[in-house]
């Protein structure tokens, strides 16, 4: 039952944060340019805040709570990343969310590619749009597994010397090598033209 509300409490958080934001940040500016440093340290930050969210939880091996947790955190720091870059709404948060909600289906093995594998498709439903989606698909399996080995290696060296910062920087290195790996499928998605997008429409 706590594990149900947690996960609860993430898709609210889902919701209200990008809200507020929206009415007291407005839209940025369009850009063709790769925001790819703001995508990076959005990643880190991400990666170091849904790690703490998890651990203030407290559940050992981490549950559906704390999995929903962390992809909240991902999900909202790639979604302000990719303002005025490519339109993405809350579906994109949530998408995060749910994806890796199924870590735990996978279990300590297999839990990472898992969550890659449902994080990239759940979230190329808000990225089809753009043109060459379907490279997220492929990618998010490949950057997550490799972002979580990194990370623990990182927390394994720091956790003599600080447990506490340990968990921190190793969860946020899992973030920025995710961020990382995924640069090249984020820079492959283009603005559709709008008679492709009409075409598209009308066939559907």
């Amino acid at each position: 039952m706590e594990e149900i509300i947690m996960a609860v409490v993430s898709a609210v958080i889902a919701f209200v944060v990008p809200t507020v934001l929206k009415q007291f940040w407005p839209e940025p500016e369009q850009v063709d340019s790769l925001p790819w440093l703001k995508w990076c340290v959005g990643g880190f930050v991400g990666g170091a805040l849904g790690g703490i969210a998890s651990g203030l939880m407290g559940s050992v091996g981490g549950g559906v709570g704390n999995w929903a947790a962390f992809g909240v955190s991902i999900g909202l720091m790639q979604w302000f990343a990719l303002r005025g870059y490519r339109s993405v709404g809350m579906w994109f948060i949530f998408a995060s969310m749910l994806g890796w909600m199924l870590f735990v289906v996978g279990g300590p093995q297999l839990g990472w590619l898992v969550a890659g594998v449902a994080v990239g498709l759940m979230q190329y439903l808000v990225l089809a749009q753009s043109k060459g989606a379907v490279w997220w698909i492929v990618a998010n399996p490949i950057a997550w597994p490799v972002a979580g080995a990194v990370g623990y290696g990182v927390g394994l060296l720091l956790l003599g010397s600080n447990p506490i910062l340990a968990w921190i920087v190793g969860w946020g290195m899992v973030g920025l090598v995710g961020a990382s790996l995924l640069l090249w499928p984020l820079s492959r998605l283009q603005k559709k033209e709008k008679g492709q997008q009409a075409g598209e429409e009308i066939s559907q």
